[in-house]
């Protein structure tokens, strides 16, 4: 088993910046009857992908925070999926 290599303060980051352009979408979404799609469906889409985000840094710090180990057979998997959201 191995800890994780993951870096908390760019997760936190990254959580952060997403909820800003969350922020700036729903103010800058047109209110128009004019729309390809639904402005709530969008806006729905929005509040699911926030909540991902939300639930990518608690666990991750939650993992960090509690100092667990990673078993290994998880270990390359997890690390690629980290490395992929986090675009390293």
């Amino acid at each position: 088993m191995g800890q994780c290599s993951c870096h908390p303060e760019k997760i936190s980051q990254e959580e952060k910046d997403a909820d800003n352009l969350k922020r700036e979408i729903r103010l800058t979404l047109p209110g128009g009857l004019f729309m390809p799609v639904e402005r709530t469906d969008l806006l729905e889409l929005l509040t699911q992908q926030d909540k991902i985000a939300n639930k990518a840094k608690d666990i991750s710090g939650r993992i960090i925070g509690r100092e667990l180990l990673v078993p290994e057979v998880i270990q390359t998997p997890s690390s690629l999926i980290c490395n992929v959201v986090l675009m390293q």
